[in-house]
């Protein structure tokens, strides 16, 4: 299953494609991804929309409280 996140920021267009298994659906988990070379921890939530469904999750996601920018 392909996540596809997109404009998410207003000036940065942000596509991020991460794969993840069916088990992993409904649980929460941290990210890290590069934004204008600098290291965002994205705390994730995904929620299972249908069984057998061939569509982008909806996705919230929150920017860490203990993100580090460098």
């Amino acid at each position: 299953m392909h996540l596809l996140l997109k404009n998410f920021w207003n000036r940065n267009s942000v596509v991020l494609y991460k794969e993840f298994k069916e088990e992993t659906r409904g649980k929460w988990y941290f990210m890290k991804f590069r934004l204008k070379n600098m290291k965002i921890d994205i705390l994730m939530f995904i929620k299972k929309l249908k069984v057998k469904l061939i569509k982008p999750l909806i996705i919230h996601i929150y920017l860490s409280k203990n993100s580090k920018w460098k």
